[in-house]
């Protein structure tokens, strides 16, 4: 369920389409619709914990990626102690 039907090209599509915005605001705005999407809570959980993912990737956090995952947790309305502990689920 949730993303079930979103396959690689779904995935293409949407890194396209953010690669055309032309402003800050613009991704800021298309990002603010994609959190306001997601609705159901383990999608919201599964969601926080790629992004978590992705910005460890290099095995520490920007301080732009780290007010993304506090911005990102409070769109989905998780205390800041629930994000911290499905940070620490992904980065022990």
């Amino acid at each position: 369920p949730g993303l079930a039907d979103f396959d690689e090209d779904d995935a293409r599509a949407l890194l396209e389409e953010m690669a055309e915005l032309d402003s800050d605001d613009a991704v800021t705005a298309r990002l603010h619709s994609l959190a306001a999407g997601i609705t159901e809570p383990g999608l919201r959980r599964a969601a926080f914990q790629l992004a978590v993912y992705c910005a460890s990737s290099d095995g520490e956090f920007s301080q732009d990626e780290t007010d993304f995952l506090e911005w990102l947790a409070s769109a989905f309305g998780f205390a800041p102690e629930a994000a911290e502990a499905l940070v620490l689920e992904v980065i022990p």
